[in-house]
């Protein structure tokens, strides 16, 4: 029975435990989120099952829905299959011709991650769905700061001029009165360009 077995550098077909052919990525990340998607398989390597005419199993779960869907016969591969699998991805790598030797491998195993992580980073960021989370949660913490800095105001200025609680209502203009400083500099323009209407206006230079 044939292996499908997917990896981070392309798919490679083994027959009987030997490489019997291997179709390399040429973007590695994109062709291989591709097919973890199921969006995407590589149209060589759907014709070349196509002419086995035999059973194959298969190392991924996505890769497996992609063959069926092609109407190929093929099978999940078991537990230990898998295992076995990812212990020997190096080697697979080496023996499909994707890397020279096992450190190559390896170097190239670490390229497609760190490929992967950026794109993902990426795909992140572009997301408007991101933005518009990221910008409520900076209004709720901007609004949680400007009270507990409204409720300082209040209480430091409020030793100063106790009688304003009752009845400046706004903490704009609270902060506005409390810019001119001490109480006896207040004067109308101050209070008209706070916001007070004429009868407030009266009633705290009062």
């Amino acid at each position: 029975m044939y292996s499908v077995i997917l990896t981070e550098l392309g798919v490679s077909v083994f027959n009987e435990g030997k490489i019997d052919r291997a179709f390399q990525f040429k973007d590695t990340v994109s062709e291989y989120l591709a097919i973890k998607k199921k969006e995407y398989g590589p149209d060589d390597l759907i014709e070349y099952l196509h002419s086995i005419q035999r059973g194959m199993k298969t190392s991924d779960e996505s890769l497996y829905t992609l063959l069926k869907k092609h109407s190929l016969d093929a099978q999940m591969m078991g537990e230990k299959e898998l295992e076995e699998i990812q212990s020997a991805k190096p080697q697979i790598i080496v023996d499909s011709g994707f890397a020279k030797d096992i450190p190559d491998a390896l170097t190239k195993l670490r390229d497609f991650s760190l490929g992967l992580t950026s794109s993902k980073v990426t795909q992140v960021l572009e997301s408007n769905d991101l933005h518009i989370i990221q910008a409520i949660d900076s209004l709720d913490e901007v609004a949680k700061l400007a009270n507990i800095l409204g409720s300082r105001l209040r209480e430091w200025y409020g030793l100063h001029f106790p009688e304003l609680e009752n009845i400046a209502d706004s903490a704009g203009g609270y902060a506005h009165i409390a810019l001119a400083g001490r109480r006896n500099s207040l004067t109308e323009k101050i209070l008209a360009d706070a916001g007070f209407p004429e009868s407030k206006v009266e009633m705290i230079l009062l």
